[in-house]
């Protein structure tokens, strides 16, 4: 049991250590307070119907379609969730 705790402790410091979406997509303050990631849930943005996409499209697609999305597509996604 220790030692799950301590890999509980681990992913939940690695987390943080995470940015916002909106912080390295640099998004307007306008686009951010229309955006379902904002203010709670920018590390999981991916996870999210309706937010905007790097090149300024909202991503409306469902869940399912739209992780295959960002992991083809989306840098911040690449860089932070699915490094290759």
């Amino acid at each position: 049991m220790a030692n799950k705790t301590v890999k509980t402790k681990k992913a939940a410091k690695a987390a943080k250590d995470i940015p916002n979406c909106w912080e390295v997509e640099d998004c307007p303050p306008k686009v951010r307070k229309t955006c379902p990631a904002y203010p709670k849930h920018g590390r999981e943005c991916w996870r999210l119907y309706g937010t905007m996409c790097a090149d300024g499209k909202y991503e409306n697609r469902l869940r399912t379609i739209k992780i295959v999305h960002c992991r083809n597509n989306c840098a911040y996604y690449q860089k932070h969730h699915h490094p290759a």
